[in-house]
């Protein structure tokens, strides 16, 4: 294991992880917050943290440039992203013309 990858699991045995829950509906940013337990809702810190991330994309101004934040992966995960595509978990999204890319979003 990586040096530091056991601080990536909780206790709860979830993987840390970000996502842009600004951008997201409040159903779909409880479902990701929750571990995407349906029947769990977001309590008051959890509901707070959405609205922050909320009111923070909604302030965000208008023109800020994203030339490169989307680029092609690497030729490394070749492999792996083969490997996907032959899925059958894939299919739905390879007919909707889903693609992989890299995506920097420290420039969002």
């Amino acid at each position: 294991m990586p040096e530091g990858s056991s601080q990536l699991v909780s206790h709860d045995g979830l993987r840390r992880a970000r996502a842009l829950i600004g951008w997201m509906s409040l159903e779909e940013a409880q479902l990701l917050l929750t571990g995407r337990q349906a029947s769990v809702r977001l309590d008051n810190r959890l509901l707070r943290r959405f609205q922050a991330a909320r009111q923070a994309m909604l302030d965000r101004q208008e023109g800020i440039c994203q030339d490169g934040v989307i680029e092609p992966v690497d030729d490394a995960l070749g492999v792996y992203l083969k490997r996907f595509w032959d899925t059958e978990h894939a299919e739905a999204f390879r007919q909707e013309g889903w693609r992989v890319v890299m995506v920097d979003l420290r420039a969002l």
